[in-house]
């Protein structure tokens, strides 16, 4: 198979999530399968480092980025994107496209600026989709869904965001490690529970310089003369200020490039350190943590790992201080028990296999859907992720000049009411798609035997057909499922000529006089009877 996986990282995302994707392509590459990445240019990027285990990477440069006011459905992190949602998904669409042999087989997907909206313009290019999520914040459109995290109530956290059909593989067990850290776990003894060397290592995101304080702390808690390896990326913003410490401070060594932190961390006895990725390879190494939260989104995390004995949670960057962080380790100094427990507890939760359950997740669902996308003009039922998509073409400009209320539509409402008509068992919401991109909608609202019509196509599209198509094939699809005789009457402005000739072009008769919506309007009829249930039209 020929996989894609559609992540960044940025001096703002940080590091975390192309590392764990590397750590997936490295376990599909050893199964045989071909990886490829593809990743926006920002500031802070590891495109190289991608490049250097040897991975081909589909480079896309910064774009635009619509300003949340004028775009309130999406995600919270979506200005992490570098570019509009929309650019993003038609890039990879096209790359995906060009995958010799018929299109990607599948595309893995590791960001929180993503969401179901994105996703349902893509997927269409691949054989399936898969997402990485920490958040469970957004609505996805998905196979397999991947949340490494420790949580109470895991199935819970994403009922409602993800198809019924979506294979949840979720815990620490599936947590993405390098293959380092299970060949180091075979080595590991029991933590004898003194504090003989320490880790400090707060990963890519170390904005406030926790760092230099968790090195002031061990000077103030009395344990300066304990060896103790300083990991910070070269770029950090306080590399002179922990290079001065470290140079004065004999048992410090500080290290700006590290090829295996398994390494160093079976060498310790407790790291000082953050949350993310990093929380999984210490608990594989039962490797106890004094551990700071450098992003909101590991709150959780951390409290949940804390919960189950396996690290102490010190709170947030600006909470914790040199003073603090040293009275934590004057008590764990005083306790060696706390220190082996928190091992154990920690050598628990993960394994290292992790890498391996998900790649064979993605075997097995990978000959249930064919790595091609469906070609032509195809109408398909519209799915809870179209709400994005619907808001954005009912307030296109000439589709409010069109409609009988112009008034533009806020996103709350909208929300719901597409919820509502989802929701309605006498609603038919359909959308018209041309090679696996959304162009346009049409909905039947049905009473009794009397069907009304709505329907709109996408500004790009106009002018080509569409809507004649949409009302064509809307109506073979209502017949389809009426299974009885239906009237459909469609409206609109007598000003809206375009949607006056769809509707006659698709064997609709206008109604006279009488039958008007609103004061200059026309009326359209077309009388379904004698249905076929065509298994073609039913997805």
């Amino acid at each position: 198979m020929h996989i894609l996986i559609r992540t960044d990282a940025s001096s703002v995302i940080g590091t975390g999530h192309v590392m764990r994707c590397l750590t997936l392509a490295e376990g599909l590459r050893a199964g045989g399968d071909e990886v490829s990445f593809i990743c926006r240019a920002l500031p802070g990027n590891l495109i190289e480092r991608i490049r250097d285990r040897k991975f081909a990477v589909h480079v896309l440069l910064p774009g635009a980025l619509p300003s949340s006011g004028d775009a309130p459905w999406l995600p919270a992190h979506s200005h992490w994107l570098g570019a509009a949602w929309e650019e993003d998904a038609d890039a990879v669409r096209r790359i995906a496209e060009e995958i010799p042999g018929g299109g990607a087989d599948g595309l893995i997907v590791d960001h929180y600026a993503l969401d179901a909206s994105w996703e349902s313009r893509v997927s269409p290019l691949t054989g399936w989709l898969a997402v990485l999520d920490d958040l469970a914040d957004r609505p996805h459109e998905c196979d397999i869904l991947l949340d490494q995290n420790l949580h109470a109530a895991p199935e819970s956290r994403y009922r409602g965001l993800v198809p019924e059909k979506c294979r949840l593989l979720l815990g620490p067990s599936y947590a993405l490690l390098r293959e380092e850290f299970a060949a180091a776990r075979s080595r590991l003894g029991r933590n004898a529970g003194g504090i003989r060397r320490i880790l400090v290592y707060f990963g890519g995101n170390d904005y406030v310089d926790n760092t230099l304080k968790a090195l002031e702390a061990l000077g103030m808690a009395g344990l300066g003369q304990v060896p103790v390896d300083v990991v910070i990326h070269g770029d950090h913003a306080g590399r002179s200020g922990i290079e001065r410490h470290c140079a004065s401070h004999k048992a410090a060594t500080l290290h700006t490039h590290v090829e295996k932190m398994s390494e160093l961390m079976i060498k310790a006895d407790l790291a000082i350190g953050a949350g993310g990725t990093t929380s999984w390879e210490r608990c594989c190494l039962g490797l106890p943590c004094l551990a700071v939260c450098v992003a909101e989104n590991q709150t959780e995390v951390l409290d949940s790992l804390q919960g189950a004995g396996a690290l102490i949670r010190l709170g947030r960057s600006g909470e914790v201080t040199a003073g603090s962080l040293a009275e934590s380790l004057r008590n764990l100094a005083a306790r060696p028990g706390i220190l082996r427990s928190m091992s154990d507890a920690a050598m628990s939760l993960v394994d290292g296999a992790g890498a391996l359950r998900v790649v064979s997740a993605f075997a097995e669902i990978a000959p249930r859907k064919p790595g091609t996308f469906r070609r032509g003009r195809f109408l398909r039922r519209a799915r809870p992720a179209d709400a994005a998509l619907y808001f954005e073409w009912t307030n296109d400009p000439d589709t409010r000049r069109n409609s009988f209320n112009p008034s533009l539509v806020e996103w709350p409402g909208h929300r719901e009411w597409f919820r509502s008509k989802q929701a309605d068992p006498a609603v038919r919401m359909y959308v018209l798609e041309v090679d696996g991109c959304p162009v346009g909608e049409i909905r039947f609202s049905l009473a009794g035997a009397r069907a009304e019509i709505s329907f709109s196509v996408a500004a790009p599209f106009r002018g080509r057909g569409f809507g004649t198509s949409l009302l064509e094939s809307g109506a073979a699809a209502l017949q389809a499922e009426a299974g009885e005789t239906v009237v459909c009457i469609g409206f609109v402005k007598r000003t809206n000529v375009a949607s006056a000739k769809a509707f006659l072009k698709a064997g609709y008769e206008p109604i006279a006089g009488g039958a008007a919506k609103a004061g200059d309007s026309l009326a359209f009829r077309k009388t379904l009877s004698n249905p076929v249930v065509s298994e073609a039209q039913n997805e």
